[in-house]
């Protein structure tokens, strides 16, 4: 059986349980209180959802949480994906105590991030680096 990779797409409903899986597994505990997101390439509404489901699984029962953002492999995501990553965050807001965000990308685009993701998330929580040893270090 060939493997399945994360193609440069938009996941809808349509997609097949393997491609779910792969979804899923690109959410994970990075340690006990601590979940790694890694980003696709092009994000989607239905991608969105399996992550916040995948997100809850993982948090159920934690009272504080911290979230690596791995966006690497992203493009910038639409309004209405903005729109849904702000709700889908908010959920989790009682626990969630800081988001370390790397993009291995250059300076301005770093800062571009922070903007976007500032307006969701607020200044005091968030933190967008170049690098995920600097993106970790943060969460310590």
């Amino acid at each position: 059986m060939a493997s399945i990779e994360i193609e440069k797409k938009a996941y809808g409903s349509d997609a097949t349980p393997e491609e779910i899986q792969l979804l899923r597994a690109r959410v994970y505990k990075y340690d006990e209180h601590t979940i790694y997101w890694k980003e696709v390439p092009i994000m989607s509404k239905f991608q969105v959802e399996v992550y916040f489901d995948k997100m809850a699984e993982l948090s159920s029962g934690l009272d504080s949480l911290y979230l690596i953002i791995d966006l690497v492999e992203a493009a910038p995501p639409d309004a209405k994906i903005r729109k849904q990553l702000s709700q889908g965050f908010n959920t989790f807001d009682s626990s969630l105590r800081k988001i370390a965000v790397f993009t291995e990308k250059n300076f301005l685009l770093n800062i571009a991030a922070k903007f976007v993701l500032s307006r969701a998330f607020g200044q005091t929580k968030i933190s967008v680096d170049k690098t995920f040893e600097t993106a970790i270090a943060r969460l310590q």
